[in-house]
């Protein structure tokens, strides 16, 4: 591929989904390995042919194949299924969920990145407005994104998905950006 703006989209999208990803003290990787696995798992390929999913529930399949090629691409025993959605979650979110042309059915059911400081205010919000809520957030919280399983990121997911009708919008409680 030469050096396009498709290409520009892709390196700037693997970047910032390296450098979160990376973050936890778990596993850290170089940027270049973490271009390496979403190239491995098919980025950008799947989306430019436009093959990711727009119904949700096989968006989650698509999901789920795209975490464990990640993971084995990886090859270490320290990569969680967390690590690997962040990784993912960054680069949908700096490919796709910020792009404006984006059909707004896939930019609602793309899963938003979890970390420590998006759970954290969504703790402080159940808290604010007493809705229920704060025990899920304070659990998912205690247990860090980076070790989470399958099955604890898809619950963290799905009740995300049941509060906010399009996953991006969750991130009004993110504070990483203040």
């Amino acid at each position: 591929m030469s050096y396009n703006l498709s290409k520009h989209k892709h390196l700037f999208s693997a970047w910032a989904a390296s450098t979160a990803a990376s973050s936890s003290k778990k596993l850290r990787f170089t940027i270049e390995r973490g271009i390496t696995a979403l190239e491995h798992a098919g980025f950008p390929d799947d989306i430019t042919n436009k093959s990711v999913p727009m119904e949700k529930k096989k968006f989650d399949e698509w999901h789920k194949n795209k975490c464990s090629l990640i993971i084995i691409s990886l090859k270490d025993p320290q990569c969680s299924y967390g690590i690997a959605a962040k990784l993912i979650n960054v680069y949908l979110k700096a490919f796709l969920v910020c792009d404006e042309s984006t059909p707004n059915a896939l930019r609602a059911i793309i899963h938003p990145p979890i970390d420590r400081v998006l759970l954290k205010g969504l703790m402080q919000n159940s808290k604010n407005i007493n809705d229920g809520n704060y025990l899920f957030w304070r659990d998912a919280m205690n247990g860090a994104w980076s070790t989470y399983s399958k099955e604890r990121y898809f619950e963290v997911i799905n009740k995300i998905h049941l509060l906010f009708a399009e996953g991006w919008l969750v991130e009004e409680f993110w504070g990483g950006h203040q």
